[in-house]
């Protein structure tokens, strides 16, 4: 039971510090870049026109 419990607390702290580490850098990065809604509805917009052209051409062969 003992060493259960110091590998689950070792196993905690090892995720905390991997976390920090890794995901607050990732994070940062993001926040440096400026992005506004009409910026990512304009890319939303985009992919969606593209997945609707795909598709719509592939219905129209499988019609042929």
């Amino acid at each position: 039971m003992r060493k259960f419990l110091m590998a689950a607390l070792g196993g905690t702290a090892a995720g905390i510090v991997l976390t920090t580490q890794v995901a607050a850098p990732l994070l940062a990065q993001e926040a440096g870049k400026p992005s506004t809604v009409y910026e990512q509805l304009d890319l939303f917009g985009d992919i969606f026109e593209r997945i609707r052209s795909a598709i719509c051409r592939g219905r129209g062969r499988r019609k042929s």
